[in-house]
């Protein structure tokens, strides 16, 4: 399977590391300006407020004064963030989570959430350790909160595991698409490598009529340099060695057709094994999943069955 993105971060880590923060890293304070109706003079009095508010309670002030305490921004971002999670998540371990992080939480203000405030809001240096914590809180705004949703940021690798959803879509399609019983399509065959230790591809395609193996491995990634990592390369060879398999595809997302298999150089293999970087679109040209990706996957992988042309001909 492909190396885990960093970027991505699981359902199950969702609720976790909101826990995890405020057990760990603790609830900062913070200088903040209040204005309320007080019986001790502090700060600077609003006199027009005073005027309105105490004219019959002389022994009341309407002030303006500095409080150093949790009840700040920061904090009412990741409260409006969490009553969204809260919301969305009920019935399962995440909800839970969400409660019990809820009851170690501070009471702060409600405060209008707009997208100027999360994108003008800076991590200061105290807070700095917010700043993970904080960027989940304002994707998770920005996409479901009824005030600002647009459903623009980047939720879909926040809320899954890209590189486990990607092989299961990839899956899903080649079973779709490839419908000829002369195929055979099996997903995580493992065999003992060493060891404890297996070898597990993603996807193998077994052609009964030539007695072929294809094997499949998804990557929820942009190789550099367009290149293959040699570490892929050398997963891709042990599968082709482990399972007999004539060709192996390292498949990714995005543009970069037109490459062609490859042999792997070792002379002293009983058959000659190939291996092939293939890319196809996730999304057609409106943004959208695109309808033709199964075809295209089978056309990388230089598959050509006869159920294709019926189901052609038959729409």
């Amino acid at each position: 399977m492909a190396v885990q993105n960093e970027g991505s971060v699981s359902s199950e880590k969702v609720g976790s590391i909101y826990a995890e923060f405020t057990i760990k890293q603790g609830l900062i304070k913070k200088y903040s300006l209040e204005t309320s109706n007080i019986n001790v003079l502090k700060g600077k009095i609003l006199f027009s407020k005073n005027i309105t508010k105490n004219l019959v309670h002389k022994e009341r002030f309407y002030t303006e004064h500095q409080v150093y305490n949790k009840d700040h921004t920061l904090h009412q971002i990741l409260n409006s963030a969490l009553k969204i999670v809260e919301y969305f998540t009920k019935g399962t371990h995440i909800f839970d989570q969400c409660k019990r992080v809820q009851l170690d939480f501070p009471e702060v203000s409600e405060i209008k959430i707009t997208k100027k405030l999360l994108d003008n809001f800076e991590i200061s240096r105290k807070s700095k350790s917010y700043s993970k914590v904080f960027e989940i809180a304002r994707l998770i705004l920005l996409n479901y909160s009824p005030d600002i949703s647009t459903g623009n940021e980047k939720m879909l690798a926040l809320l899954f595991d890209m590189n486990k959803l990607w092989e299961e879509y990839i899956l899903v399609k080649l079973r779709e698409e490839l419908t000829d019983p002369r195929y055979e399509i099996g997903a995580q065959e493992r065999k003992d490598f060493w060891g404890y230790n297996s070898l597990q591809p993603d996807i193998v395609i077994n052609d009964k009529l030539k007695k072929e193996i294809l094997i499949v491995d998804t990557k929820w990634k942009q190789p550099g340099n367009s290149s293959a990592s040699i570490q892929d390369l050398r997963q891709m060879y042990s599968y082709n060695r482990f399972w007999n398999a004539s060709k192996a595809v390292l498949l990714y997302p995005g543009e970069g057709g037109g490459n062609k298999f490859k042999v792997f150089c070792n002379k002293k293999d009983p058959i000659q094994h190939y291996c092939k970087m293939a890319f196809v679109n996730v999304l057609d040209h409106n943004g959208k999943l695109s309808e033709l990706i199964g075809k295209d996957i089978l056309e990388e992988l230089e598959i050509h069955s006869s159920n294709l042309h019926l189901k052609e001909n038959s729409d």
